[in-house]
């Protein structure tokens, strides 16, 4: 398909089929063929004018970077994403780079750094509810990992509460 669109110079499908070829790359682990892919998609979508396809692109590239583990590309990434669909009003892409930007921080085990994921202009006040993050990735057992539950002053738009784990 990419050739095709190439040879009938068919832009947006032309850059369309190269994010997608990323996603295959994605998928089977092959990051710096993905990281090629996602990062010609977003020069293509640039040159186009496509912001879409410029965000999903960033976001894309985001992935890859933390499936590397290099977090703060990641980071990067996702903000910039974040940025992007704000300003193109894509709620599905904003809370896809808001959910990546939590993951990233948690991976970090940043617990308060979470906090800034989610800026007060893109989502409602949430109710006055403490919002608990566990900081500790795998607890050994339920006690320990209800300890590891620590309070945060409430983050701005996310509504969330608590959950003890219970063995079952």
């Amino acid at each position: 398909a990419r050739n095709l669109y190439s040879n009938i110079g068919n832009q947006l499908g032309f850059a369309q089929s190269v994010k997608a070829l990323g996603g295959v790359y994605l998928m089977r682990d092959e990051y710096s063929k993905a990281e090629e892919s996602y990062v010609q998609s977003r020069d293509l979508f640039s040159k186009i004018g496509d912001q879409l396809g410029f965000a999903q692109s960033v976001l894309a590239l985001g992935d890859v970077y933390r499936l590397r583990n290099e977090y703060s590309e990641a980071e990067e990434s996702y903000i910039q994403s974040r940025d992007l669909f704000s300003k193109i009003g894509d709620q599905v892409g904003l809370d896809q780079s808001v959910n990546a930007l939590e993951d990233v921080y948690r991976m970090r085990t940043e617990a308060s750094t979470a906090q800034i994921a989610v800026p007060d202009s893109h989502y409602p006040s949430p109710p006055d509810t403490p919002v608990m993050v566990d900081i500790t990735p795998y607890p050994p057992n339920v006690s320990q990992a209800n300890q590891a539950l620590i309070p945060l002053s409430p983050i701005p738009g996310l509504n969330a509460a608590a959950v003890l784990v219970q063995e079952v």
